[in-house]
C-alpha cells in the first residue's frame, strides 16, 4: 500500500498537461488500485478514460487533504476531551469519527488513536 501510495502522492504533485500523458492503462489500473485499497467502499468507475485519469488524480487528492485535515482535528479535540478528564467521550469521538471516514489510512489512526483512551 506504502508504495502505491507513494505512487499516487508523485501524481498528484504533476501538472495537469504532464498527468495526461501518464494516463496510460497500466496507471488508470494502478489507480483502480489505489482507489480499492485506500477508499475500500468506493468503487471507481469501471471504464474510467484516460481523459478522466487527472480530474480523478486532483479530485482525490483534494479528498485525501481534507480528510487528512479532519483526523488531525478529531485527534486534537479528543486529546482535549481526555485532558479535561472525558476519556470515554474522548474514545466515542474517534470512534464515531472512523465510522464515517472512507479512507483507510485515516480510518486506522482513529482507531489506533482511540485505544488511547481507555
Amino acid at each position: 500500500m506504502a508504495d502505491l501510495t507513494e505512487w499516487f502522492n508523485e501524481l498528484a504533485r504533476k501538472e495537469r498537461d504532464c498527468l495526461l500523458r501518464e494516463a496510460t492503462p497500466a496507471n488508470l489500473d494502478k489507480l483502480r488500485l489505489h482507489i480499492a485499497t485506500s477508499l475500500p467502499d468506493f468503487v471507481p468507475p469501471a471504464d474510467l478514460k484516460s481523459e478522466q485519469f487527472s480530474d480523478y488524480v486532483f479530485e482525490m487528492c483534494a479528498n485525501e487533504k481534507a480528510w487528512n485535515q479532519a483526523t488531525m482535528i478529531a485527534v486534537i479535540k479528543a486529546d482535549d476531551l481526555f485532558k479535561q478528564g472525558l476519556a470515554s467521550d474522548s474514545r466515542a469521538a474517534l470512534l464515531d469519527f472512523a465510522a464515517t471516514c472512507p479512507w483507510s489510512a485515516f480510518k486506522e489512526v482513529a482507531l489506533n488513536q482511540a485505544t488511547n483512551y481507555q
